[in-house]
């Protein structure tokens, strides 16, 4: 059963309410869901009002693209091509050309916050229907709409795209689709919230950056240039969109603190699955170099990627660290982009993670000696995931390297336990392993075996040691 999508609830008795009170003719909905079969959460809700002479489309999106629990809407004059939308912005020039407030709203926490968004938007929305009548009784200002609608389209795509498109509606609503996506994009922006927020120097440099401006973009960034006072483009209440843009600032810190609060325990968790595995592995051995603590220690740097990867899962921890009234609106927030992560490329990552620890413990876990009262276990020279047997007879002799040098005729004190058989392969035992727990260890099992233990100084020395 789904989860009820409350936003989306407060979103569909708000619009529905407002087209019937505005003389809707009629009014029709549909949700759109995640996953293959429509069975996922919710991803969009749209509701279509229709007019006399056009449609309004208000669309809620909950995820998608980019976008997360936006409010936004767009008309629709013509019918028979009912994938030409106009935003509300593509249009106030023709109605009210001094108006900028907005009529996006991003990071919708609450279904309480599109209550008031929407009650906040109703007086204007009353106002943008009489202009619609006014654009749908003239030719002229309709032909001016479309000119201008276009330019920005085409300006998007570098290219004239209704003239190359006009056999094939298909292709052009595509292309349509994906240009309302990058137009709804520039409204949860971080260029726009600092306008809403009145930081016009920041929100002019910011849009500077944008290639291919459309006409509203242009007119918007007129507009701030010549401001001089504050210009209250969103009531302060209704500001979802800046609240939710400043709020990623602390995202980027959020990630890596929950990622630090997962880091010992995944450290510890792969720790425990090297002893775990190697138990079973080894299983049977007098002794294995894989039981020795140190070789988990191998674990805490590797540990660091898992632990950014899985510190979603602390990310409510983090909230401890903000004031009471932003601990709400982030959690808030948490709740809303929780479906995201927890499904497509985050579940994806997640998994991937998953399996590639468990692979790699596992093929980690086979590459040490075990020694077993018949014989001994040597990793294979050929494949990580097998290991050779030999009999005690087998081995020539145990050699205690007291160091070695180094290129530089240097002599490094390292002590290292060699195993070296009568076939003429060597194998060395980790550095790790000290000469204590060799001693206790490993040593006794080979003189009860009757294998020779010897000493050099040199570990280049052991082939002239009989």
């Amino acid at each position: 059963m789904r989860k009820r999508n409350l936003i989306a609830d407060a979103f569909f008795e708000g619009v529905s309410a407002f087209s019937e009170e505005s003389g809707a003719n009629g009014f029709d909905s549909r949700a759109e869901y995640s996953g293959i079969k429509n069975d996922g959460d919710l991803t969009r809700m749209i509701c279509t009002a229709s007019y006399t002479d056009y449609d309004i489309e208000y669309v809620y999106t909950a995820s998608g693209a980019g976008l997360c629990s936006v409010f936004n809407f767009r008309v629709i004059f013509d019918r028979r091509m009912p994938y030409i939308k106009y935003s509300p912005y593509d249009l106030m020039f023709k109605i009210d050309e001094n108006d900028f407030r907005t009529f996006t709203f991003g990071y919708i926490e609450s279904p309480e916050r599109m209550k008031r968004i929407i009650e906040a938007l109703v007086p204007r929305l009353y106002g943008f229907l009489d202009g619609l009548d006014r654009i749908v009784r003239s030719r002229a200002v309709m032909s001016d709409v479309f000119d201008k609608f276009s330019d920005g389209v085409n300006a998007h795509f570098g290219r004239e795209i209704f003239r190359a498109a006009e056999s094939d509606d298909g292709g052009l609503a595509d292309m349509l689709e994906s240009y309302y996506t990058a137009d709804d994009s520039f409204y949860v922006s971080k260029a726009y919230a600092l306008f809403l927020r009145c930081d016009y120097n920041g929100a002019y440099n910011a849009m500077r950056r944008y290639k291919n401006r459309s006409g509203y973009k242009v007119r918007l960034m007129t507009f701030i240039a010549s401001i001089q006072k504050e210009y209250e483009a969103v009531p302060p209440e209704c500001d979802s969109t800046g609240d939710g843009v400043f709020a990623a600032k602390t995202q980027f810190g959020r990630f890596m603190l929950s990622g630090a609060i997962m880091f010992l325990p995944v450290a510890a968790a792969l720790a425990g699955l090297h002893f775990l595995v190697s138990a079973l592995i080894y299983n049977g051995a007098i002794w294995s170099d894989a039981w020795f603590w140190l070789h988990a220690l191998r674990y805490v740097s590797s540990a660091v990627i898992p632990a950014l990867a899985y510190g979603y899962f602390a990310r409510k921890a983090t909230l401890i660290f903000f004031k009471p009234e932003r601990r709400k609106y982030l959690s808030a927030l948490d709740k809303i982009t929780a479906n995201r992560r927890q499904s497509g490329c985050f579940s994806v990552t997640v998994y991937a993670v998953t399996a590639m620890l468990l692979i790699s413990v596992v093929i980690n876990a086979n590459t040490f000696a075990a020694f077993y009262d018949r014989d001994i276990r040597l990793p294979s020279e050929t494949s990580l995931l097998q290991s050779d047997r030999y009999d005690y007879n087998e081995v020539e002799k145990l050699v205690k390297a007291e160091g070695q040098y180094d290129r530089y005729g240097n002599y490094l004190p390292v002590e290292q336990y060699i195993i070296v058989l009568k076939n003429g392969k060597k194998y060395m035992l980790s550095y790790e392993i000290t000469n204590d727990i060799a001693e206790k260890k490993i040593v006794p099992v080979f003189e009860s075996k009757g294998v020779p233990v010897v000493t050099v100084k040199d570990a280049d020395d052991i082939d002239f040691v009989p």
